[in-house]
């Protein structure tokens, strides 16, 4: 709608309407019909729009309509437009769980996934496959919790993987009773690992190599390591995985098989340092022992 600038003799001023000015001669403007029924019209159908029967004695109805529904319409998931945000597409964008899925067996979820809390509660062990990460749109994020009494995991499709803690990719990623992992679709062909207790495995604090030569990393600089060798029937220099920053505050051998005894093995103090030990094999034979080293890392 616009002023009336098109009905002849209207007497507009700067393009409005005026009262005009006897001491000047200028004529009042003109309040033509069709635009009177046209503002009137505009109004109503914003009122109509809202579910309001027209009241005339009621001058706040403008007003309720904004407030109320019908009015706006919610955009599509994901618009990056200027326009006017209903609290649908709030809800839907996830700042706010959008919905609860309850997951089943082999679930491969789709895109009403994104905003949406995914629950496991199935006893059994159970696997869950993310959407396409094309899908979405950077930022998208998806929650799971696993509130079963099985192992959960959760797998990426091919080719995107999980990152965590701007690690290497992963997939699949297993969730224990309990764990949570909120994943969001990152810039490239993966998926972010942004939250939960399931990711905290990968994050630098948590490193570990399980294998039976190995270590693991605890928060606050924590490090333990352990191994399991065969000693020939001689004193043998044992390398840790990782160099503690000083000496090992404890240190455990012990031989791994039942018939073999303590009298036969010991650790030589004078080689226990930082970066390795001295395991001495009194037998006649070869040892097999298994060790820990706890310690701190930094």
């Amino acid at each position: 709608m616009d002023y009336p600038h098109s009905v002849p003799d209207v007497g507009l001023l700067d393009g409005k309407f005026t009262d005009g000015d006897p001491l000047t001669g200028l004529l009042p403007s003109l309040d033509p019909a069709s635009w009177a029924n046209a503002v009137t019209d505009e109004l109503l159908g914003v009122i109509k729009a809202a579910g309001l029967s027209p009241d005339e004695l009621d001058t706040s109805q403008f007003l309720k309509a904004l407030r109320g529904t019908g009015v706006f319409q919610t955009k599509p998931q994901f618009s990056n437009d200027t326009a006017i945000a209903t609290t649908e597409f709030v809800r839907r964008q996830g700042i706010q769980s959008s919905n609860i899925i309850i997951a089943t067996a082999g679930m491969v979820l789709n895109a009403s996934a994104f905003g949406a809390t995914v629950l496991h509660a199935s006893p059994s062990p159970s696997t869950i496959t993310l959407p396409p990460y094309s899908d979405g749109v950077p930022g998208a994020r998806i929650e799971i919790v696993n509130f079963g009494g099985g192992i959960l995991t959760i797998q990426a499709q091919s080719p995107s993987a999980i990152v965590c803690n701007g690690g290497a990719g992963i997939s699949p990623m297993k969730l224990g009773t309990g764990d949570t992992l909120t994943v969001e679709v990152g810039n490239g062909p993966s998926w972010l690992g942004v939250g939960g207790t399931a990711q905290l495995a990968y994050s630098a604090s948590f490193s570990a190599s399980i294998a039976p030569i190995g270590w693991q990393k605890l928060p606050g600089g924590f490090l333990i390591q352990w191994g399991s060798q065969t000693l020939p029937a001689a004193s043998t220099p044992i390398t840790f995985p990782l160099a503690f920053q000083s000496n090992p505050t404890a240190l455990t051998v012990q031989p791994a098989g039942i018939n073999q005894t303590t009298t036969y093995l010991s650790v030589t103090p004078t080689g226990f340092n930082a970066v390795a030990y001295t395991a001495t094999n009194g037998a006649p034979v070869s040892t097999t022992i298994n060790w820990i080293a706890i310690g701190r890392s930094i």
